[in-house]
Parts: C-alpha cells; sequence; structure tokens
C-alpha cells in the first residue's frame, strides 16, 4: 500500500512508511508484555471466579489478548511484496540464541547453581528453530518465514472470491468447531504456525486488496465492543459452568472459550485493531522518530523477557493480589511499561555490541552465502 508517496528519479512512485503498522508493532508488543504481566505470575488465576478482582483481571486481559493475531497479520502485510532472505532467519536465531546464553549465565549467578556442561548444551540446543518449547513465536514464525514466498505465490493468484471462500471456511473449521468440538486441528488453541499463517493471510488480503471503507474511530469502536464481547462471554460461561457443572446439559456443549487466539470474537477483534492503526496517517516528526527507534525493537523485548531467567523475574510479582483489587489496572499497566522499557534497552544495547563487533555483517554475509549457493543448486537442478 503507498501512503502518498513521491516519484523518484527513475519515475516510479516511492513507497512511504506506514507508521501505523509500525506503531502497531510497537503496541501488540506492549499488548504481550501486560499478557505476561498477568499470567506469568497467574495473577488470572489467582482470585475466584466472578469476584472482583477476577473480573477487573480478566477485563484488562481482554483487550490485549489479540496481540500475537496482530503481529501476525503484520507478517503478511509487510512479507506479501518481500522476498525471502535466510540472513533474516539467521539473525533472528542467533538474538535468540544470545539472550538464551545470557539468560543461563543470570541464573547461574542468582541461583548459585550449575548442573553441568550438558544441562548447559541441552538449554542451547532447545533454541534451535522447530525445535523444542522455550520462545514458541520464534519457532512458529521460523517455520511461517521459510513459507511464506510459496504462501505468497498462492496469494497473488487469488482472488477476492477465494479469500471469501478460504475465511469462510477458517472461521467455521478452525473458530468455531475447533472451539466447540474436541478436535483442535492441531491449532493448541492458537500457539502454532498454522495459525499464525490464517493471520498472515488475512494481513496479507488488506495488502492486496486495500482497506475496508471504515474510519478510523469506528474500527477503534468495534475493537472495544469485541473486547467486551471477549470478556462477557467468559462471565456467561462461569455461570453456565456453575449452573450445569458435570451435567451432559446442552449447555456443556456450547460453552466457548472466548479468550482462545483462534476464538471469532479475538479474530474479529485483531481485524479492527489492525484496520484502525493501518489507517492511522501520523504526520509528527517527534513520534515518527520514537516508531522507528522502538519497532525493530520489539522483536527483541518479547525475546529478553521470555527467555527462563525473564519469567523467573514475574515471580516477583505474585504480591499484587495482596493490596487493593483497585490496584491490579495500575498495577499491571505499571509493570508492563517498566519491563518493556527495560527489555527495549537491553535490546538496544544488544543491536549496538552486534553492530560493532561485526556481527550482522558476518551474518548476513553468511546467510547471502548459503542462500546464493542454494539458488545455484536449484538453478542447476531444474536445468
Amino acid at each position: 500500500m503507498v501512503i502518498g508517496g513521491d516519484l523518484d528519479n527513475n519515475g516510479l512512485v516511492k513507497k512511504e512508511r506506514n507508521y501505523g503498522i509500525d506503531l502497531l508493532r510497537v503496541v501488540s508488543m506492549f499488548f504481550v508484555v501486560v499478557l505476561h504481566v498477568i499470567s506469568f505470575p497467574q495473577l488470572n488465576g489467582y482470585y475466584q471466579a466472578n469476584s472482583l478482582g477476577y473480573d477487573i483481571t480478566w477485563f484488562l486481559y481482554a483487550f490485549a489478548v489479540c496481540a500475537v493475531n496482530v503481529y501476525a497479520m503484520i507478517s503478511g502485510y509487510v512479507l506479501l511484496n518481500s522476498k525471502f532472505k535466510l540472513k533474516r532467519l539467521l539473525g533472528l536465531w542467533l538474538e535468540v540464541f544470545f539472550f538464551n546464553v545470557i539468560s543461563y549465565v543470570l541464573l547461574v549467578i542468582t541461583r548459585g547453581t550449575f548442573n553441568g556442561i550438558i544441562d548447559f548444551i541441552k538449554g542451547m540446543i532447545d533454541t534451535l528453530p522447530l525445535y523444542g518449547e522455550a520462545i514458541w513465536y520464534f519457532k512458529a514464525y521460523f517455520l511461517l518465514y521459510l513459507l511464506f514466498p510459496i504462501m505468497n505465490i498462492a496469494i497473488k493468484n487469488m482472488t477476492k472470491a477465494h479469500f471469501v471462500l478460504l475465511f469462510f471456511v477458517i472461521g467455521i473449521v478452525f473458530c468455531i468447531i475447533s472451539n466447540y468440538g474436541g478436535y483442535n486441528w492441531h491449532l493448541s488453541g492458537g500457539y502454532s504456525t498454522i495459525w499464525l499463517i490464517v493471520m498472515y493471510f488475512i494481513g496479507a488480503y488488506f495488502k492486496k486488496f486495500g482497506l475496508p471503507k471504515i474510519t478510523v474511530a469506528k474500527a477503534l469502536l468495534f475493537y472495544c465492543i469485541m473486547s467486551l464481547v471477549i470478556f462477557i462471554g467468559l462471565i456467561v460461561n462461569n455461570f453456565l459452568i456453575g449452573r450445569f457443572s458435570g451435567s451432559t446439559a446442552f449447555f456443556d456443549i456450547i460453552r466457548y472459550d472466548t479468550y482462545a487466539y483462534t476464538s471469532i470474537f479475538v479474530v474479529l477483534q485483531s481485524v479492527f485493531l489492525f484496520i484502525a492503526f493501518a489507517k492511522t496517517d501520523i504526520k509528527n516528526s517527534a513520534l515518527k522518530k520514537a516508531i522507528s527507534f522502538l519497532a525493530p525493537l520489539t522483536f527483541g523485548i518479547y525475546v529478553v523477557h521470555c527467555t527462563t531467567f525473564g519469567w523467573s523475574l514475574f515471580e516477583h510479582l505474585k504480591f499484587i493480589p495482596n493490596y487493593s483489587v483497585w490496584l491490579i489496572i495500575p498495577f499491571t499497566i505499571g509493570f508492563a511499561v517498566l519491563i518493556f522499557t527495560a527489555c527495549a534497552v537491553i535490546e538496544w544495547v544488544r543491536q549496538i555490541i552486534f553492530k560493532y563487533c561485526g556481527i550482522d555483517k558476518l551474518t548476513d554475509k553468511t546467510g547471502d552465502f548459503i542462500q546464493e549457493k542454494l539458488n545455484g543448486f536449484a538453478g542447476k537442478k531444474e536445468n
């Protein structure tokens, strides 16, 4: 999508950066931190169901639950017209590996225990792409990135009618049947490459056919409405569990996890938030600079606070329920801002270290070399 656009020296339209999308990348990563502030110390499981503390915690959770879907949609939006770069994957993996090594060292120092070199090697092996459970989004995204050139070929040959049929099937099978029925199609509630691919297609659709004719204000309003529907769905579900628990009543069958990434309500929430930011025209130069600085740090923010050492720090937030329930929201938002900022600084420092130590250049050269050899090998095979 071209926003504005001037002509370059060759007479071609020069694409301008969509700062709304970059801002959404920052906001969605902040939402991820909010979700983790609530879930890692298990604040959302501490309060008794339907108590005030319970309702406040899950109310806040409802507005942020679309973060992962949105982040994957952004991938589809920005990668549709992009070329595969192996150095990109190598750089991401090296970043994950680096922070996991730092995490391991910090755990050894703070806990005063060292379980031996075998344990260390196992921990590092767990950072390998497509292996282990650590930092699940990276592993899911890694496979998505390997597949995106093939997906783009399909997307560029699809008509609107094809997309309508695809989204109809996805909505019925993945968003409704999988949430009601016992078979989840290996979606794991959205924690999977398959689901990221679904969100990729939605983002790519908006890139190919443009955004719907809806104002930013209306899109944000619908996002808020969907957030409330997600929360109300939880309240209704709790009522059904309390009323019909242990029975074979029809209500046992229709219970619906409105908070799952695959929930139709979370999908709609994600779409409306995406549209709102994608259509936001940011003109303030200072804000553009801030967005340009923060957007490249978002993946690092995710990795830093999702390492084993990062998880261990969230344990210190278990004190929050000891205070008034009215402090849940300021505590959650405040600690999310603190964690987001600290991780951003850490990632910024890492980028400086990698740049001036020549690690980025070496990674780029290695990736380009391997990709060139693979392309040459594929070319020989075709001939």
